[in-house]
């Protein structure tokens, strides 16, 4: 079998399949390689007008190859085609010796060009403000939009978000935001997206189930769930949105603006709402636990009321006492309810 220059030319730039490549290495280190490929080194070395001594047999010649010449001692001006020629063959003959050398192994260790390595991209972490239970924090975004965040509640946004203004929540914030019209602002929280171009909203979205409000104070914006089938709402300043995630109905109503963000200036507020409810608001409010024997059987009638700022917890208690017929003892975080049975309720409000 007798090999083109070309193919042993392919060969050592690594253009041959692996079945091809050991073949053609077989050859190389074989009588007949060896002789081929001294014949091919001696003809370029004539066609360069280079005086070669040449002995035999060939081997010596390809032995020789490496303290034949020394690249760096050829003058760059002279005869420029023909010295690259003769250089390109100077690295085939001295590759020749390294590959007989190591053998198959150099194929069998490097990916050929057709096969790179795959790079591994580490993922950017998203951005995260977060506030524990009892506190209240305000962040100002990368494009200027500012999220005052409420007690227990978290935002996360990607690096990239000056450009891809997309944010999550969970728990409750008021965003004012920045107007960018090729840049539209959106809020997902749970099953429910709210977009905006520049106005100012609040958003209630604690845990999964409960479910997800969203008041407009200011501008537009348009509420949508992730059901295809769902016509979005556009929102009018005044107006809330109530998303239930565990029927998936979406009802639109007038608020009361002044009670709903009240929350941002330290000021307590319920509005005809469950008394278990009254309690995790609590909860989130002054970072506290209620001890309640049994906390599903709890009183099931809506409580309303105004807390200004630094309000005392006992004095909430004792206030929310008059309505509910219980006791409490304070210890700490830690806060334990008793209710009485025997008695009746005292300014019970009823379910409307």
């Amino acid at each position: 079998m007798k090999y083109s220059q070309r193919d042993i030319r392919k060969f050592f730039e690594r253009k041959l399949s692996r079945e091809d490549a050991k073949f053609m290495m077989d050859w190389i280190n074989s009588a007949e390689g060896e002789a081929q490929m001294g014949s091919m080194i001696e003809e370029v070395w004539k066609e360069e007008n280079q005086v070669v001594d040449i002995q035999t047999p060939k081997r010596k010649n390809l032995n020789k190859t490496r303290g034949f010449v020394d690249p760096d001692t050829i003058n760059p001006t002279l005869h420029p085609q023909k010295q690259k020629l003769f250089i390109v063959w100077f690295g085939v003959a001295a590759s020749l010796v390294l590959l007989t050398a190591f053998g198959f192994a150099f194929f069998s260790l490097n990916p050929t060009p057709s096969e790179p390595p795959i790079a591994h991209v580490e993922p950017i972490a998203p951005s995260i403000k977060e506030t524990a239970p009892g506190q209240r924090k305000l962040v100002v975004l990368p494009d200027g939009s500012r999220v005052t965040l409420n007690a227990d509640s978290r935002i996360k946004y990607g690096q990239d978000f000056s450009t891809n203004r997309v944010i999550e929540l969970e728990g409750e914030a008021f965003f004012e935001v920045v107007k960018d019209a090729a840049h539209p602002f959106s809020v997902v929280s749970h099953d429910l997206t709210t977009t905006a171009l520049g106005t100012s909203f609040n958003i209630k979205a604690y845990g999964a189930e409960a479910p997800v409000q969203v008041t407009l104070a200011t501008g537009k914006v348009k509420v949508e769930d992730n059901l295809p089938l769902t016509p979005a709402i556009v929102m009018d300043p005044g107006e809330g949105v109530r998303f239930d995630p565990k029927t998936s109905e979406i009802l639109k109503s007038k608020v009361d603006l002044k009670g709903a963000l009240s929350w941002q200036d330290g000021i307590l507020h319920f509005e005809k709402v469950p008394f278990n409810e009254v309690l995790t608001e609590l909860e989130r409010w002054y970072g506290i636990q209620f001890d309640v024997p049994t906390r599903t059987n709890l009183p099931t009638y809506r409580c309303s009321g105004t807390f200004g700022p630094n309000e005392y917890l006992s004095n909430v208690l004792e206030a929310l006492s008059y309505s509910v017929d219980f006791t409490y003892e304070i210890n700490a975080k830690n806060v334990m309810l008793d209710f009485n049975p025997n008695k009746p309720m005292k300014h019970q409000e009823k379910p409307s």
